[in-house]
């Protein structure tokens, strides 16, 4: 059983991040008067909570190739998708983020960075059915960046 595995190395950023959205949004609602109090209080007392819910449980980081399965790792889950049900991995053409899309329709968005095109390759081996789409947007953007 040979196993492969592809990680986004920014991981560790995703609850500092929220940490700092947590404190931002509520500061943002006292300066910026957009709605009534009890609105913005509302709104914070959802939007709060169901961002650290979706960042927990959906964005996933790191992904793993066995023989049978492929499985997903997001910070308090973990997902495991046999080959035979991967539709698509890689980058849609309508979005900016790369996704790994079930038969059943369910959608996994994906953290990505260096080496995840030649991981979306492996598992297009891996699972002939499924449509690997890349896309050079990452790496025209790291080589702006350099």
């Amino acid at each position: 059983m040979v196993e492969r595995t592809y990680r986004y190395r920014g991981a560790w950023l995703i609850f500092p991040l929220m940490a700092v959205a947590t404190v931002a949004f509520p500061i943002f609602a006292i300066f910026i008067d957009a709605a009534p109090w009890w609105a913005e209080t509302l709104f914070l007392l959802i939007a709060i909570p169901m961002g650290w819910w979706w960042a927990s449980r959906h964005m996933i980081y790191k992904l793993t190739l066995t023989d049978t399965e492929l499985r997903l790792r997001a910070p308090l889950a973990l997902y495991r998708i046999p080959l035979a049900e991967v539709e698509e991995i890689g980058f849609p053409a309508d979005q900016g983020s790369s996704v790994v899309v079930r038969r059943d329709g369910r959608v996994f968005y994906v953290l990505t960075g260096s080496g995840f095109e030649e991981f979306a390759d492996a598992v297009g081996r891996a699972a002939p059915d499924a449509e690997v789409r890349t896309n050079d947007m990452p790496r025209r953007l790291a080589d702006w960046f350099r």
